[in-house]
């Protein structure tokens, strides 16, 4: 979990405001990597496929939130 307490929250938040493409991959893959866990643990391998569909999406919301300034959370995970 990045929380602000976390020394690595500021360098990703930076690196996801500029678009550093190594830091959008590594975020990417792990945030989906981790979520796909919790909804197959929660909600059966059967909710995977609609993750799949929406996580792109979702993803790219979050970066918008996070270019434009919106992001005001302590949990970077969370706020995902």
């Amino acid at each position: 979990m990045i929380s602000k307490t976390d020394p690595g929250h500021d360098a990703l938040l930076q690196g996801l405001q500029r678009q550093d493409p190594q830091v959008l991959t590594r975020f990417y893959s792990e945030l989906h990597r981790r979520t796909r866990h919790y909804v197959r643990k929660h909600y059966g391998a059967f909710a995977l496929d609609v993750l799949d569909d929406c996580f792109p999406k979702a993803f790219h919301v979050l970066l918008q939130k996070v270019q434009s300034d919106a992001y005001r959370h302590d949990n970077l995970e969370a706020f995902a």
